[in-house]
């Protein structure tokens, strides 16, 4: 599915160092912008902090970073 987001144009790589290791297909897009304009660093905290409580269930495993 990476592949093909890629390839139709829908995601960029541009930022993707070459050596980066990719883990199943979750895509994480990163829009300052959006945050600024939603509540700036909290907002932004929460956020990721549910993201990664969503990849934690989609691709299995346990939360082991402090405040998770």
């Amino acid at each position: 599915m990476f592949e093909q987001l890629k390839k139709d144009g829908i995601i960029s790589t541009r930022g993707l160092k070459e050596d980066a290791f990719l883990y199943g297909e979750l895509v994480f897009d990163v829009n300052t912008a959006y945050f600024h304009n939603h509540g700036g660093y909290d907002f932004a905290k929460q956020f990721y902090t549910d993201a990664y409580k969503s990849a934690i269930e989609i691709v299995g495993g346990s939360c082991h970073s402090p405040g998770v």
